[in-house]
């Protein structure tokens, strides 16, 4: 690993598990790694004198569990390398958190989605907001420092999965690393906010490439990878010189296509699981957009791919695996060669990527202290690694999953039932597609050996038919429901929904549960004293036993909040940072309890504190979200108009919402006020491009125009359904 100067403090085990690590506000700032670089100022810290003067480097082996020291700062996204999100930090306790209240509230410029996690270092927090915009504020006074606005263009929206998101910064040797949405890879200078190097990460300017992952700084290489496979893109990550932004070396997640010579043998051994068919030339999928880990002792990277691109679902009678799809890899950190691989979804139809949070750790498993990984994905079997071989120690459901019946331990492979095969006929299946467990960061606390899930247990029907419209179970014909439900095992409404579940990772088992009033949460945070800090789409931040499960603090804020708070520590004073705004996948529904229907979706940076004040709420909707009426003043459209305009107006649900939701974006209702001449100018001359509305004036023709603000103003765009409840 590189350093910046030579002077290297060596920390001992014993360092770590008297949580002894790090630097506070006045020390100095990170090295090249990451680590500490000041003198050994903990009585736990075992320093090897002579060795620093040497220059030797730290004792990996001990660092491999956190780097965020004594939990004053937190340096990367888990917190560490091991990604665990746990703070070592004892100020908040199960006995005073109930006195949280606010210190300062940072204005993210943005109502829309908010994804990242905050990282802060050296008194000064870092995080991104929407349109890949980087902002510094000041961690004790919440003074905004700068703003880096990258200018990505608005017209882009149109190519996005998932809402104009972004999930943070690294920050490193003085310099913060993120990328944009429109595939960007920007080297900022942390103090001022200026560009030091910007690079261009698309491999081929005619697919619809994104980022929007956090990079990840390891050994002086920036790592990322890119966003798009529901879009029909090729997975792939890569390094870049921390320093320059050369190139260093890229992991091909899938090939290319059937014909293409693979870059390398990792490329050719992938290239045998797939079918000898063009239809998935460029596109195979398997984008690396979120979950990285990283082991210095054994200088493996952990990365989780993404689901398959959507060509699979044109070829029922394609059997093959596909790697490395919806995957965990083991690459060499130095090289990017394959160590090893855990495919967690063969040959992936169900959107279940395995982009979810990967965490590592060191327990005992099975009688046996072994060096794991473990991961939560979206088909909801938990699995428990080890992190040197990939041998698979256990997978085990920890939500509601009837496309597999349980993963054999002998192949590691899942057995599939009859309800995951829904190209002959539709097929109610757990999980939805946003999966048991989708992006939001999970934790582990070592003290419980509890891994905190923000999970969700909510179905959907898949389907094959060209226009298929059904949300989840939402106005499914009961004669077609029945017939979906007869063979399976009936699920109260109570069990579906979100949850805060607790796993206990090497007992194999559900140890708790919470329900939640919406399923859209945030992610999760852990502490030393057993605390477990959550926000929920209802506009609450708690806080939670970490043992048992019991409520400690429930504070209302008005925010539907989706990304994971952290904690960190300076001048004495314990503060917790939750980054607040909803969207994400999520954007297209909001449930019936979420705030977002009341409340106006103001992004904020929201920082709390022991003795802190209330917490302001924000505006307040002059008009509550919710359908928008049908005019029955209008004369009904014809049958054949009807159907041409639902289908067409499928090209605006992803954003706008369909079925009776409350969608984030503007669901549409003022188009008749707007009239016939400015809906043209919108979507066939770009009207609204600079406010992220995408210009459709070389896919649609006047009259599908015409068409959709008929169908639209008749409010046939979001009819309410009464069976369910929106989740």
């Amino acid at each position: 690993m590189k350093h910046h100067r030579s002077t290297i403090v060596r920390i001992g085990l014993a360092a770590l598990a008297a949580a002894a690590f790090g630097c506070s506000r006045e020390e100095a700032a990170p090295n090249a790694d990451g680590a500490d670089d000041t003198q050994a100022q903990s009585a736990a810290a075992t320093a090897d004198a002579s060795a620093a003067e040497a220059g030797s480097t730290v004792d990996q082996g001990a660092q491999t569990a956190n780097l965020e020291g004594d939990g004053s700062q937190w340096l990367l996204r888990g917190g560490g390398y091991f990604e665990q999100g746990f703070s070592p930090l004892t100020q908040i306790t199960k006995d005073n958190v109930g006195e949280l209240g606010l210190a300062w509230i940072g204005d993210m410029e943005s109502t829309r989605g908010l994804e990242a996690t905050p990282i802060v270092v050296d008194g000064v927090i870092y995080v991104t907001s929407t349109w890949s915009r980087v902002m510094a504020f000041d961690a004790v006074s919440g003074e905004k420092l700068w703003t880096y606005d990258p200018q990505v263009p608005r017209g882009i929206g149109r190519m996005l999965c998932c809402d104009a998101v972004n999930r943070g910064v690294a920050v490193h040797d003085g310099n913060v690393f993120f990328g944009t949405l429109d595939g960007r890879l920007v080297s900022l200078n942390a103090e001022t906010g200026k560009p030091a190097w910007i690079v261009n990460t698309i491999e081929d300017a005619d697919y619809p490439y994104t980022l929007t992952g956090a990079p990840r700084v390891v050994n002086g290489r920036v790592v990322i990878g890119n966003s798009g496979a529901d879009r029909g893109v090729r997975g792939y990550v890569t390094a870049y010189d921390a320093k320059t932004g050369e190139q260093d070396w890229r992991f091909w997640v899938v090939p290319e296509g059937p014909d293409a010579i693979p870059e390398n043998e990792d490329v050719a051994a992938a290239l045998e699981t797939w079918p000898d068919d063009p239809i998935w030339k460029g596109k195979g999928g398997g984008t690396a957009w979120d979950a990285m880990a990283f082991d210095p002792e054994l200088n493996l990277l952990y990365i989780g791919t993404g689901n398959g691109g959507s060509w699979k679902r044109q070829r029922p009678d394609d059997k093959t695996d596909n790697l490395y799809v919806s995957s965990i890899v083991a690459v060499d950190a130095d090289t990017g060669k394959l160590a090893w691989h855990y495919q967690t979804t063969p040959g992936d139809l169900w959107d279940y990527t395995a982009t979810n949070s990967i965490i590592l750790a060191d327990m005992e498993v099975d009688g046996e202290m072994r060096e794991v990984l473990f991961q939560a994905p979206k088909n909801g079997f938990f699995y428990l690694l080890d992190r040197k071989t990939g041998e698979l120690l256990g997978a085990d459901k920890y939500g509601l999953a009837n496309w597999a019946s349980h993963v054999d331990m002998t192949t590691g492979r899942p057995v599939l039932t009859p309800q995951a095969n829904f190209f002959e006929e539709d097929q109610l299946i757990y999980p939805n597609p946003n999966g048991a467990h989708d992006w939001q960061s999970m934790s582990f606390n070592p003290q419980t050996g509890l891994a905190y899930i923000p999970a969700l247990d909510v179905p959907w029907v898949f389907s094959t038919k060209p226009g298929f419209r059904y949300f989840y179970d939402l106005g499914v014909p009961a004669r077609h429901l029945e017939r979906m439900t007869e063979d399976q095992p009936a699920v109260d409404e109570a069990e579906k929904g979100g949850f805060l579940k607790a796993w206990d990772v090497a007992g194999r088992e559900l140890k708790w549960k919470v329900p939640l009033a919406t399923t859209w949460n945030s992610g999760t945070l852990t502490t030393a004293t057993n605390l477990l800090f959550h926000a929920s789409g209802d506009g609450y931040f708690s806080a939670y036993d970490a043992e048992t499960g019991e409520r400690l603090l429930h504070l209302f804020t008005g925010n539907s909040a989706i990304a994971a708070p952290v904690t960190y520590q300076i001048d004495g004073v314990q503060y917790v940072a939750l980054l607040a705004g909803y969207g994400g996948s999520g954007m297209i529904t909001v449930g019936d309890d979420a705030a977002l229907k009341t409340y106006e979706n103001t992004g904020r940076l929201i920082v709390f504190k022991l003795g802190g004040g209330d917490v302001p709420t924000p505006a307040k909707r002059e008009t509550p979200l919710g359908p928008a009426p049908q005019n029955a003043s209008l004369p009904p459209m014809g049958e054949d108009n009807l159907a041409a305009a639902s289908k067409l107006y499928l090209n605006c649900a992803g954003c706008h919402s369909t079925g009776g939701g409350t969608p984030m974006l503007p669901n549409l209702a003022r188009v008749p006020d707007l009239g016939e001449e400015t809906f043209r100018s919108i979507l066939l001359e770009g009207a609204l491009v600079p406010r992220g509305m995408p210009n459709f004036g070389e896919e649609l023709t006047q009259e599908d125009v015409d068409l959709l603000y008929e169908y639209i103003s008749r409010g046939r765009h979001n009819v309410p359904v009464e069976n369910v409840r929106w989740y």
